[in-house]
């Protein structure tokens, strides 16, 4: 049996069972998470208000055939929840499990910490995660000012492209005004 004390950011919750449920995060130490609860979804959890997405917490893992998160003690999520909800999104779209990167999780942290939402900062982690930099064309046009980037297809878009392929705006990460 293995002990992880961490502290990390809930991405998102998923229901397992009638009372468990598998919590994503992004830890400092562990990359990214798929940890199971036991009983969190219970009424009388102390753990479930510590798991809210968002919230950055101390936490403490037990693995024995998986990975089983314990304990947490959490900070309240600051921020507009909208903007944070679609950005706690994006990085659980963009980022690999189990792959630790310390420049990465300060940014993280940071962003959450005193929500610094912006299209410079999508593009900023969008080059940071090796999804491209200046060479980058549209997918469709191939047109070299992208100004979307589209998380569940992981491509580029320019503001000719975007209403043609009719993807809704609120599903996009705006990367620069066209």
């Amino acid at each position: 049996m293995r002990e992880y004390f961490t502290p990390g950011i809930v991405l998102d919750r998923e229901p397992r069972n009638e009372l468990d449920e598998d919590i994503i995060i992004y830890t400092k130490n562990l990359g990214k998470v798929r940890a199971f609860t036991k009983s969190s979804r219970k009424i009388t959890s102390k753990l479930s208000g510590h798991l809210t997405p968002g919230r950055l917490a101390n936490l403490r893992f037990v693995e024995r055939n998986k990975l089983q998160l314990v304990d947490a003690l959490s900070l309240p999520a600051p921020g507009n929840p909208k903007e944070l909800l679609f950005f706690l999104n994006f990085i659980n779209k963009t980022t690999p499990y189990g792959d630790a990167d310390l420049s990465l999780w300060y940014m993280v942290e940071e962003i959450v910490g005193g929500n610094h939402l912006s299209p410079a900062i999508y593009r900023h982690l969008l080059e940071r995660l090796g999804f491209g930099g200046e060479e980058v064309n549209c997918h469709y046009c191939e047109n070299g000012e992208v100004n979307f980037f589209d998380p569940s297809e992981t491509v580029f878009l320019c503001s000719k492209c975007r209403p043609v392929i009719n993807i809704d705006f609120d599903e996009l990460i705006l990367l620069e005004e066209s």
